[in-house]
């Protein structure tokens, strides 16, 4: 089976849940023996060199990438804001370089499926259409309209509002016109594909939950505690993404307080890259530290005694549940944080969304070993029975095999 994957971004290095979705799928289908190719969009902001990608990936994901300015620019924002009814976030990953790529590939390679990474690479179905046979297959991460009402609902200034939920609308319409013009649906949670179900999907739909290659992560879970003797909170996730901005202010400002107060010999840490001044500014508190990208997040999140998610927008599933759950350590989240994966507040992490209840839960892990070491046992047992990459990749396969003529 060949397949190409067009994604908007090179997925690596793995330093966040986007690169790490894709790259955990279009590899686990290449072990299991499919002929995996990649094109991909090189951002500035993500830009990547690939001759640093190691030969290993390379020889199975044939990663090639076509640079793309997507920078918001004011002018074109304020011409796609009154001279359009398109999301401008689609028409910054529309282009011309990029579709000259694909079409080469196309004309020069006969590609049994075409699988597209996030919503906006849609914009690319005619043009796969027009010259190629391929099955399209959409793999959705997230319900993309969603993730802009829920964060436009928690944003105080009034214009802010208005625009990202003209923004939110714009989207829902984009992914509405969508609908069905690609073969077959491939969401990562239930949640989502009954989302999708309900707005109109008649494609076959296949639910492919992220998945980890859990001898990695076994690897790096046995070099974690290394600061045993201290308690920490920790918290990773890239930090130029709204959702984790604002679930992370949210803490900082209403959780954080609290433990705090109560707890002041522990330290909460945060990494993750790309952080505004405006948004490190926040960072200047007392126990808190910031560690900005860290070279290796398995050994992050290793090294912490409780983890934390505290999103309050979002769709699809968090990558950094299940690497955390994975590697054997115990979370707090939001309902919204766990959204998506098969987790029960209680018997796998703690679930809370109000915020003196959320401080309470993490104080109790802090303070409780016996039940944050039963809530580790209990996490790691499951997501290494649900999400092992082999096993979804399998399905998958099963699953085009079934469908593509």
């Amino acid at each position: 089976m060949k397949i190409l994957f067009l994604t908007n971004k090179v997925p690596w290095p793995l330093k966040d849940g986007g690169a790490i979705g894709t790259f955990n799928l279009a590899y686990a289908l290449a072990k299991e023996g499919c002929h995996v190719e990649m094109l991909s969009i090189n951002t500035s902001k993500h830009a990547v060199d690939t001759d640093t990608i190691p030969s290993e990936i390379q020889e199975n994901l044939n990663i090639e990438a076509v640079n793309v300015d997507t920078r918001i620019k004011t002018r074109a924002l304020f011409n796609n804001l009154f001279f359009s009814d398109e999301p401008y976030i689609a028409e910054r990953f529309f282009s011309h370089a990029y579709a000259e790529g694909l079409k080469s590939k196309l004309q020069n390679n006969a590609y049994d499926i075409v699988i597209l990474e996030i919503l906006y690479m849609g914009k690319y179905i005619p043009l796969i259409r027009k010259h190629s046979n391929a099955h399209i297959s959409f793999h959705a991460p997230n319900i993309e309209h969603e993730i802009w009402y829920r964060i436009a609902a928690n944003v105080s200034n009034i214009l802010k509002r208005l625009y990202l939920k003209n923004m939110a609308k714009r989207i829902r319409k984009f992914e509405t016109a969508l609908l069905n013009t690609y073969d077959s649906l491939i969401p990562v949670s239930e949640t989502n594909a009954s989302t999708y179900k309900s707005m109109g999907v008649s494609v076959p739909v296949h639910v492919a939950k992220i998945g980890m290659f859990f001898d990695t992560l076994d690897k790096r879970s046995a070099t974690g505690e290394k600061n045993k003797n201290q308690l920490s909170l920790g918290h990773i996730g890239a930090l130029d993404w709204m959702p984790n901005i604002e679930g992370l202010l949210w803490f900082l400002n209403n959780v954080w307080p609290e433990v705090y107060k109560k707890q002041p010999d522990v330290v909460f840490r945060i990494a993750g890259r790309n952080a505004s001044e405006d948004v490190k500014s926040q960072f200047n508190r007392p126990g808190v530290e910031y560690l900005g990208e860290v070279p290796d997040a398995y050994d992050f999140t290793a090294n912490q005694t409780v983890m934390v998610v505290p999103l309050l927008s979002g769709s699809g599933m968090r990558v950094k549940i299940i690497e955390s759950l994975g590697l054997g350590k115990a979370i707090v989240s939001t309902a919204k944080g766990a959204e998506g994966i098969q987790l029960r507040s209680g018997e796998h992490l703690l679930i809370e969304d109000d915020a003196t209840n959320f401080a309470g839960a993490c104080l109790e892990l802090l303070n409780d070993p016996v039940k944050r070491k039963k809530l580790e046992k209990a996490g790691s047992n499951l997501v290494r029975k649900q999400y092992d990459n082999v096993k979804i990749a399998r399905n998958i396969i099963e699953f085009y095999q079934t469908i593509v003529k």
